[in-house]
């Protein structure tokens, strides 16, 4: 009798520690999840807070010692841009530098980040940056273009142009990266978020 007790205090220990075991699961299947539903909705609120800015790259810094004579250069810079790209009204605002600035005055200027009024402005910048490269102005030919992108974002662009330089060097031909996809260049484009754009606009 005494060792049929055993057996069953053993199978109910097991059952004890079965049972724990998939609380245990269950509660890091949960924190899991509430921390992937977590990243995903901050992702979503940076991509939101970024649907309307433009990073230019390549415009000289003003010398000013005013932050708002420097602001005001850089606003009208890029108006003064997008005005020859024929993108109009453009309500450029919040120009802000991206990094340090350095006392170097041989090193490429800081990223320049704005915001335009409305989404339609900022596709219509891009798409039409690649112009930039036919007009007879040796400084405005090395100024480009390019999406405010979430660290997210530029993780997957990375990959998408390292996954697409791997494919050319295998002899595929034609390729281009389209709404974060890789595809033929004569494939018909389908909305979905505009064309992923390369440096001066151009898709890539």
């Amino acid at each position: 009798m005494m060792e049929v007790k055993k057996k069953l205090d053993v199978m109910i220990e097991g059952f004890r520690k079965l049972e724990q075991a998939t609380i245990n699961r269950e509660e890091r299947l949960e924190e899991m999840i509430v921390e992937k539903v977590s990243h995903y909705l901050e992702e979503q609120r940076e991509r939101n807070n970024r649907q309307c800015n433009l990073i230019v790259h390549n415009i000289p810094e003003s010398s000013s010692t005013q932050s708002e004579d420097r602001k005001a250069y850089d606003a009208k810079q890029v108006t003064d841009i997008l005005d020859q790209l024929e993108v109009k009204d453009a309500g450029v605002t919040q120009p802000v530098r991206l990094g340090k600035k350095s006392n170097n005055t041989n090193k490429r200027p800081r990223l320049l980040k704005v915001t335009v009024s409305d989404e339609y402005v900022k596709k219509k910048a891009l798409s039409n940056a690649k112009k930039l490269r036919q007009i007879d102005d040796e400084a405005m030919s090395i100024v480009y273009i390019t999406p405010d992108l979430t660290y997210q974002e530029r993780v997957q662009n990375r990959k998408l142009r390292a996954d697409l330089n791997n494919r050319k060097e295998q002899g595929e031909s034609e390729l281009v990266i389209r709404n974060r996809r890789i595809v033929k260049s004569d494939q018909p484009f389908r909305g979905g978020g505009g064309r992923r754009q390369g440096r001066g606009g151009a898709e890539a």
